[in-house]
């Protein structure tokens, strides 16, 4: 019996740090009222540590960006003495993060090509990445009142509009 109570007493004056998920054996004290002192100024080293840490923030301050939700056009006209072509862009990005595109080109006012396309996107800070079927496109955009730019040096820009 004598000997489990000395091993009660024991760990009762055992230190233990935990760092990363590791423990580690920090001290072991024998002297009761050094232990206490000791005890007491770590729990109180231990309570500072916790609440300066937990005032930090991993999450980077988030700057409010301009909503690109809505409609967004772009309309081009090429006039000719004898031909004249014409292009309209139009994106629509909704709050469930898809988007359309659609594209008409029309040449003296009748329409040649039309296109519809739809995409997922997901946006970081200016940079916008658009999913559809396999097909990824790495844009930025940057939106001033009611005026999109959207586009990259390799494929060119849209200078939209908002509907």
């Amino acid at each position: 019996m004598g000997d489990s109570l000395r091993f009660l007493v024991y760990l009762q004056c055992v230190v233990i740090a935990e760092i990363d998920g590791d423990l580690f054996l920090v001290l072991t004290i024998n002297e009761t009222s050094f232990m206490k002192k000791f005890l007491s100024i770590t729990l109180l080293l231990t309570a500072m540590f916790l609440t300066f840490s937990a005032c930090s923030s991993d999450d980077e301050d988030e700057v409010k960006l301009p909503d690109i939700v809505g409609i967004w056009f772009e309309a081009t006209e090429t006039p000719g003495d004898y031909v004249s072509m014409s292009t309209e862009v139009t994106w629509i990005f909704r709050p469930d993060m898809s988007a359309t595109q659609r594209f008409v080109f029309k040449i003296n006012n009748v329409t040649t090509r039309e296109s519809k396309a739809d995409f997922t996107y997901l946006r970081k800070g200016n940079n916008i990445t658009l999913t559809n079927d396999g097909t990824t496109l790495a844009y930025e955009v940057i939106v001033q009142g009611d005026i999109m730019t959207l586009g990259n040096s390799k494929d060119g820009y849209f200078r939209l509009t908002r509907k």
